[in-house]
């Protein structure tokens, strides 16, 4: 989920705006959703969650890109911790790489 609209804002942008964490929930678990995304003015979904005063909104956001964090965080230190023959070791640097950008 990479759409742009011609301000650079996301559908994740837009559902900040709103008030529904259903459709927030469904927009943050689809592949490729970008919780960091940035418009042209240089605002996050974050940003326009809080302008709006959309407490839970912002929550969910933020929850989800800690989570994300998180991941990547194990993910590397498992790779280092397992050592030779671990099952992050034997993937191949491009499908660490995508399964990475997909977190």
């Amino acid at each position: 989920m990479t759409a742009k609209d011609i301000g650079g804002r996301t559908p994740l942008h837009y559902a900040a705006l709103g008030a529904d964490p259903a459709a927030m929930k469904l927009l943050l678990d689809a592949p490729g959703a970008d919780v960091l995304a940035i418009d042209n003015d240089g605002r996050t979904p974050q940003d326009f969650a809080t302008a709006e005063s959309r407490l839970q909104i912002k929550a969910m956001i933020e929850a989800e890109a800690l989570r994300r964090v998180q991941c990547v965080a194990f993910a590397m230190g498992q790779h280092t911790r397992l050592g030779a023959g671990s099952a992050v070791q034997v993937l191949e640097e491009g499908v660490v790489r995508m399964v990475l950008e997909l977190l």
